[in-house]
């Protein structure tokens, strides 16, 4: 066979195809929106979606409360350590001791740079 008869007849099976396959493609196109045009697919995606923005709503409130309650747990924490400091000076955090100076309180460590 010669190289043009080869591309021929390639051409003539991808023209063939092509049809055969748009036709077949515009087939289940057309199932598909016929399906979802169905009344009793779209009352179960109303159903389904309606759901949905429930529990999206319900997990909001939860995640809200849920973060309010970290919040109020945080504050406290911070506000009895502002405290403790207020109160005693170096007992505030453990690891840490005033500076001989005055100043600041400093990580309490053997190396003299820090």
């Amino acid at each position: 066979m010669s190289k043009l008869t080869i591309l021929a007849a390639a051409a003539v099976g991808y023209v063939l195809g092509a049809r055969a396959g748009r036709e077949r493609y515009d087939e289940i196109a057309g199932a598909a929106r016929d399906l979802w045009s169905n009344p009793t697919v779209q009352r179960q995606k109303d159903r389904t979606q309606d759901a949905a923005v429930r529990k999206g709503r319900e997990a909001g409130r939860v995640f809200g409360a849920k973060a309010a309650e970290a919040g109020r747990k945080v504050g406290d924490t911070a506000s009895d350590a502002v405290d403790r400091v207020r109160s005693n000076g170096s007992d505030a955090s453990p690891g840490v001791e005033p500076d001989p100076d005055g100043a600041a309180a400093r990580p309490a460590t053997d190396d003299p740079a820090i």
